[in-house]
């Protein structure tokens, strides 16, 4: 028979319930409104899953819904850099802190990194700014203790070492977008000096102070200074194996960069090979190839090896650096040229080898032949004389 349903609500007035002729009832719940926090943590997991036509999918819907929502317009400029869509990273970066000028260290952080000279320089100052009053009111807590130990041991572990990269941060663009700057070493040198004051237990001061150094054309100071901090950078020599703060792979090739210029094959090859094998980052194969080759001839077949991934991570993520590429084409040629000659020369001598066994083995012949020509002309003599 056919069931007759009668929706009536609940004594709550929260649950719709439905009540059957034969007495049962059956709950039939609302459908829920998903929140902006778990809309964001969906398009996050499609994002990290690789799905990414269907996070921008997403991102743009809910971004079209909530055009003022901090969170939602950070998480579409991120995807925007996901897709190398810088411009309208910036754009929405941009947004972000016009909605909301405190919006936060890492809004002006990010924005930074999407801008060059000066404009990067101020917006990191801006997120330095930030994060130092956040320390103070959390330290503030801490002393009119709110909070807890583990969160104090946070503090330390985290945004002072923020602090301090912000600061390194700073001082880099002194080593090349303001690099002509009258006073570019000074302020190398200060913000040197702020980041260690900061946090001392990273690499990342080290590694700008030997930069510093380096365009001072102070070399052997500049070296010793890597040499000294090795603990906290060579992948063989971590104090911690499991340290948090290791070197972005874009600060590891400026290191592994630096050693290959101070001829330390042997530290520069650990600092890139320890970065994802499978990387598409064409630098890294090109600086791998290029610190093999410089170590001679013996080294030339793996350079050779680095130089072509170098050609074929290009062919999957496009590098714009031409003049890196150019470079790996004429390191490709030479190498190759290199190689077909060592082949033909192992080929020539192979086969001189060859007729230098066929000119023994004629003179071995006719020896034989001559022996058995003077046999022959013995037991001739014999005959005559019996």
């Amino acid at each position: 028979k056919k069931m007759v349903k009668i929706l009536v609500m609940d004594q709550m007035g929260k649950n719709n319930i439905c009540k059957r002729k034969d007495g049962k009832q059956k709950e039939n719940k609302k459908q829920s409104v998903e929140t902006v926090e778990q809309s964001l943590a969906k398009i996050s997991n499609a994002a990290a899953s690789g799905n990414l036509d269907k996070a921008l999918r997403k991102a743009n819907s809910l971004l079209e819904k909530h055009p003022n929502n901090v969170e939602v317009i950070t998480l579409r400029a991120n995807l925007a850099l996901e897709v190398d869509d810088r411009d309208l990273a910036e754009e929405l970066m941009t947004r972000c802190i016009v909605i909301d000028p405190n919006v936060g260290h890492e809004q002006y952080c990010a924005r930074a990194q999407l801008r060059e000279g000066k404009d990067s320089l101020n917006d990191y100052a801006k997120a330095a700014e930030l994060l130092k009053k956040e320390i103070a009111q959390k330290l503030t807590k801490e002393a009119n203790g709110v909070g807890t130990h583990n969160q104090s041991n946070d503090l330390d572990g985290d945004l002072t070492v923020m602090l301090c990269q912000i600061y390194c941060s700073m001082g880099e663009i002194f080593t090349t977008d303001l690099s002509e700057e009258s006073d570019a070493l000074q302020k190398i040198n200060q913000y040197v000096d702020l980041a260690l004051q900061t946090c001392s237990t990273i690499a990342d001061p080290y590694l700008l102070k030997a930069t510093g150094l380096k365009l001072a054309d102070k070399y052997d100071e500049a070296k010793a200074v890597l040499m000294e901090s090795q603990n906290l950078w060579h992948p063989y020599k971590l104090e911690d194996e499991n340290n948090p703060n290791e070197l972005p792979t874009s600060s590891q090739i400026q290191l592994a960069k630096l050693l290959i210029e101070f001829s330390a094959h042997e530290e520069a090859n650990a600092v890139l090979s320890n970065i994802d094998d499978d990387t598409d980052i064409v630098e890294v194969h090109y600086y791998l190839g290029w610190n093999r080759y410089l170590q001679g001839q013996d080294h030339h077949v793996m350079a050779l090896e680095h130089f072509k991934e170098a050609k074929q991570a290009h062919k999957r993520c496009f590098c714009d650096d031409q003049q890196m590429m150019v470079h790996i084409d004429e390191l490709l040629r030479e190498l190759e040229d290199d190689e077909w000659q060592t082949d033909e020369d192992t080929g020539d001598e192979q086969g001189s080898d060859d007729e230098d066994d066929d000119v023994v083995e004629k003179e071995i012949l006719q020896q034989c032949g001559e022996l058995a020509q003077v046999g022959a002309t013995t037991v001739d003599c014999e005959m005559d004389d019996s």
